[in-house]
């Protein structure tokens, strides 16, 4: 067979006159279909990253929005949702934290007033072991009047009763102090709280012939601790009998302000010094300067008055009015559902 060759070298010399063309334009297609598809890969990815490290920066606004249902769209979901759980555990962690420096807060001012309190108790208590001391030595060596000793045996007694008293108080606030550690709140009526003390209290009333005039009605509801709120008004309401002049009165009501109720015990006749209004909060402090305990009590009763409202975040002020000396205390009223 003989065939002509000349078309073949023809087109073989034609395409390698446009192969440098073809080339340029093979590389060209190629790159953009490479970065096409970089693109849809690597995007995605990048954003996982960005998404990583806002998660290791604990910044979890930043949430992946990918449509996908491939490998890449299950991963930024699994992502999306992990950041939902450490957002919830950390704020959980928090708020455990915040509880926790919040008791620890609490502990120590319990223990600081601990310390405070059991300080004036030794303070407290050195006047009386001196005394009885010197009492019991005095006879001993019947040494001048303590010869007598039937006398100063008496007052030895009363010593040890001072000092017994004080210890009781000790008892009370290691008491107290357990129960504010978890406090529960209940539903109270106030009228019968109030005259459940009121029995309690009927022989120091009598004694000193108060008068009492108790305003409360009965659809008077709060909500407390009722261990608490009746050691309270028992302190209070023992404290104005005792400090108020014979033959005086007591007023007792409640007044209704916004979520709460104003319970206000007003002794009349009665009245305090600036100074006294502030300071018979204190331990052991008595405004009768005598601390003749027939007068009065061992001055730690609005002591543990005021640590219970505290305790209990109440409001509470003592303030001279018109009509005598007033306690207020504000106490939650009952949340109707």
């Amino acid at each position: 067979m003989n065939a002509s060759l000349q078309p073949v070298s023809e087109a073989t010399e034609a395409l390698f006159l446009f192969l440098p063309y073809i080339i340029v334009f093979a590389i060209v297609l190629s790159v953009g279909f490479a970065y096409v598809f970089s693109r849809q890969i690597t995007k995605p990815l990048l954003q996982l990253n960005q998404s990583a490290q806002s998660l290791a920066q604990l910044n979890f606004t930043e949430k992946i929005d990918m449509k996908r249902s491939d490998e890449i769209g299950e991963l930024s979901q699994s992502i999306n949702h992990m950041s939902g759980n450490l957002e919830q555990s950390l704020e959980r962690l928090k708020s455990a934290n915040e509880q926790l420096q919040t008791d620890i807060e609490k502990e120590r001012a319990i223990e600081e007033k601990r310390r405070e309190y059991f300080s004036a108790v030794s303070h407290e208590l050195k006047s009386p072991i001196t005394i009885l001391k010197g009492q019991l030595e005095g006879m001993l060596h019947e040494i001048g009047p303590y010869k007598d000793r039937e006398v100063y045996l008496a007052k030895s007694i009363q010593t040890t009763e001072e000092m017994e008293s004080l210890l009781q108080n000790m008892m009370k606030l290691s008491k107290l102090e357990r129960s504010l550690t978890s406090i529960e709140r209940q539903d109270i009526q106030l009228a019968s709280l109030i005259n459940q003390t009121l029995e309690r209290l009927e022989y120091f009333q009598s004694e000193r012939e108060i008068t009492v005039d108790c305003q409360l009605e009965d659809d008077v509801w709060v909500q407390s601790n009722e261990e608490l709120l009746s050691r309270i008004m028992y302190n209070v309401i023992h404290n104005g009998f005792m400090y108020s002049p014979q033959g005086e009165q007591m007023v007792i009501r409640a007044e209704k302000v916004p979520n709460a109720w104003d319970i206000s015990i007003v002794n009349t006749g009665a009245t305090l010094s600036d100074k006294d209004l502030t300071a018979v909060f204190a331990p052991f402090y008595r405004v009768e300067k005598s601390r003749n305990k027939n007068s009065g009590g061992s001055g730690v009763g609005l002591y543990l008055v005021q640590q219970m409202a505290e305790a209990l975040s109440y409001p509470y002020k003592l303030e001279n009015t018109d009509a005598g000396v007033q306690f207020t205390l504000t106490v939650p009223d009952v949340k109707k559902s």
